[in-house]
């Protein structure tokens, strides 16, 4: 039995659908220590609607990597974060300052970090 082919329409249909159903997803963990499980995970994770990411698919520049971060994760479903005994790397005092001038609320939300300073706040990972 011979199968119509897909015309142009019909593929950008079917993609424009996928696209608007995509779930993300972003695993945060220290990759020192949970490298492997978090690969695991995330191939556990991968389906045709679902879109999971680690920080290392975002390239490092510095401050634009927090970003780029900031842009990703505000869009998922869900993050997932791996809690160990290390600690990750943290944000540069720039990078934490542009965080705070995007969210001047964010103290407001999160009270137990009013009394640090951006580079102590840049210091938590």
């Amino acid at each position: 039995m011979a199968v119509a082919p897909r015309n142009c329409e019909t593929f950008r249909y079917e993609h424009a659908q996928i696209a608007t159903t995509l779930k993300q997803l972003f695993l945060s963990c220290v990759s020192a220590e949970f490298k492997s499980c978090r690969e695991t995970l995330r191939h556990d994770l991968d389906r045709p609607d679902v879109a999971v990411k680690v920080q290392e698919d975002f390239v490092a520049y510095g401050a634009e990597t927090l970003y780029k971060l900031d842009d990703y994760i505000r869009h998922c479903e869900a993050v997932i974060h791996l809690v160990g005994d290390m600690t990750g790397a943290s944000a540069g005092d720039e990078s934490v300052t542009a965080l705070r001038q995007a969210y001047p609320d964010l103290l407001e939300r999160l009270p137990p970090l009013t009394s640090l300073n951006d580079h102590q706040l840049g210091a938590i990972s």
